[in-house]
């Protein structure tokens, strides 16, 4: 539904309704409206005749959509499994058979996230000069995980709605023509955006890579980094000293003294492109730039190890700037005649 009055308000509706087999019979279906308006305050009488003012423009909106992936089809269903080997003939080899493979869920619905925003669009100068400017505010519930169920019910984990995220950020893009003439034109458009996010429910903690080094919880932003927290080394024997989670310190750590360092979400990024053209030829430079985000550098990890833990493969040569107990030399006493 759409409806606009005298070119300056408009204001357009939607209601969507989307059903999936993925889901449980109790909630096959999910509704997802949406609304948004907007108000052209260039078409004001006190704006009108403005020569420096071409375009302006508030923009509001409201919705909610739904999600069904990364997760299989018949995700709600018991299913089975033929690839089951039972072992119980010792001459001639386990015989193939069926076995559970899948909880059923039958209460499975839609992954449903509901955004909030908030736009500007200002042109200046005949639009030589544009900005738009927009934030926002994404609430996700029902996230879709796999959730850890004990091993002695047969299977290692149920997939459930058992999640919630919050999104929220900021975006800024200005776009210029700097030279505009009859061979020759060069415009330019500069992007950044922040975006914050952060688990709001989990039911446990969610683990990622074999090592366990990135983790989700609850309070914290997606997949954190999950590490010991070292210190410094000990100059006089060479031990790492560790920082345990009640904030002492020592060489010793469990799993327990783990802490959340950072994650791979940068705090702002952007692009900067520039699109010259000249009696028909195009030249288009693009640079692009992030900033404020953790890197794990596994390599390093691995390979500054000591072949401790992992033997087999090579070892960097920053290994030569470790630690060594370096000898004293015994002073002996010159005779001086």
């Amino acid at each position: 539904m759409n409806y606009s009055l005298d070119n300056k308000y408009f204001l357009e509706g939607v209601v969507r309704a989307d059903g999936s087999s993925k889901f449980g019979a109790n909630n096959r279906w999910g509704f997802f409206p949406g609304i948004g308006a907007s108000w052209r305050i260039k078409q004001e009488d006190f704006l009108q005749n403005s020569e420096t003012i071409s375009e302006f423009k508030l923009r509001l909106s409201a919705g909610s959509a739904g999600n069904q992936n990364g997760i299989n089809d018949y995700a709600a269903l018991g299913l089975w499994s033929g690839s089951a080997a039972y072992p119980d003939n010792l001459t001639s080899g386990p015989k193939p058979g069926v076995a559970p493979a899948q909880l059923k869920n039958p209460d499975l619905k839609w992954e449903k996230t509901t955004t909030y925003n908030a736009g500007i669009d200002l042109g200046l100068f005949k639009d030589r000069l544009f900005l738009n400017f927009d934030a926002y505010y994404k609430y996700t519930t029902d996230a879709l995980l796999y959730l850890p169920v004990p091993q002695s019910t047969g299977y290692s984990s149920t997939l459930a709605n058992a999640g919630e995220v919050s999104n929220k950020g900021i975006e800024l893009a200005i776009t210029g023509t700097i030279i505009k003439s009859k061979d020759f034109e060069w415009s330019a458009n500069f992007n950044i955006s922040r975006n914050v996010n952060r688990a709001e429910k989990l039911v446990s903690p969610i683990t990622f890579e074999a090592r366990e080094y990135r983790r989700t919880q609850e309070g914290a932003a997606l997949g954190s980094f999950w590490l010991y927290k070292q210190l410094y080394v000990d100059p006089t024997t060479g031990d790492a000293i560790f920082q345990h989670a009640d904030g002492t310190t020592g060489t010793t750590v469990t799993t327990a003294d783990r802490q959340l360092m950072g994650n791979l979400i940068p705090d702002f990024f952007g692009g900067l492109s520039n699109n010259i053209s000249y009696k028909g030829f195009d030249l288009n430079i693009l640079f692009t730039y992030q900033y404020g985000n953790k890197v794990f550098n596994f390599n390093k990890y691995i390979l500054e190890g000591g072949g401790t833990r992992d033997a087999s493969r090579s070892i960097l040569k920053s290994q030569l700037n470790r630690w060594q107990k370096k000898e004293i030399l015994p002073i002996h006493p010159v005779l001086l005649v």
